[in-house]
């Protein structure tokens, strides 16, 4: 679904340019660690084919927002938007804003040497609240906080909570937990983290996710005039 409603953003904000090469774009994907999925370019079509061949991690399964931001940061240039080689920046966030320590490893098994559900507690998850243990693994709430750094900076950050689903009737620790301590929190953890309120979107089915991000686009284009 995140996919599709990436692609098809990418398609409108071709269709909205009222200038040559008047945006540029960059799609990183995010678990432990950081992945680039597309790197910086005017072509929007180019950026969609990569972002249509976008899997999972196959390793690490967990999710660092902390750490990913602190790894974007150096990749972001902030500019005043009066020329081409100064652009505004502008940073999409889609998560469902639950933190998680799982970190998937691979190892040698009946079929070979490949990730088979093993993992070891990532260290480089920094613990907030509210959040949660179930043996070495921790599941938590994100910290708006993480977000401040890259607004000082001068980028505008907008998010997209694609609520956190969990099994209905599931009686698994994890999923009661999230939805008692986590849930109820993670709209204005994230609505904190956009550079204001009306950055910031929710979404709990597909529908939701390609309106919210259409609708992230729509914010964007409407702060990004250019300055004469």
């Amino acid at each position: 679904v995140v996919r599709s409603a990436i692609t098809t953003v990418l398609s409108e904000a071709k269709s909205m340019q009222t200038l040559t090469d008047q945006f540029s774009y960059s799609v990183h994907k995010f678990s432990n660690t950081v992945t680039e999925v597309a790197d910086v370019s005017k072509d929007a079509d180019a950026v969609a084919a990569k972002v249509t061949k976008m899997l999972p991690d196959a390793k690490g399964g967990g999710t660092n927002l902390r750490g990913a931001l602190v790894s974007m940061a150096s990749k972001i240039a902030v500019g005043d938007g009066k020329s081409p080689d100064s652009r505004k920046a502008f940073l999409l966030i889609l998560t469902d804003g639950v933190e998680g320590n799982v970190n998937e490893y691979e190892r040698n098994g009946p079929f070979g040497y490949r990730t088979y559900g093993d993992w070891t507690p990532d260290a480089n998850l920094t613990t907030s609240t509210p959040g949660f243990w179930y043996g070495p693994e921790r599941s938590q709430a994100v910290d708006p906080t993480m977000c401040d750094a890259m607004k000082a900076k001068g980028v505008t950050v907008l998010t997209l909570h694609t609520e956190y689903l969990t099994p209905v009737g599931s009686s698994d620790y994890r999923f009661q937990q999230i939805q008692s301590q986590l849930s109820p929190v993670i709209a204005t953890r994230l609505r904190d983290c956009a550079s204001g309120a009306d950055l910031a979107f929710n979404a709990s089915s597909p529908d939701e996710i390609k309106a919210g991000t259409k609708k992230m686009l729509a914010a964007v284009i409407a702060k990004a005039r250019l300055v004469k």
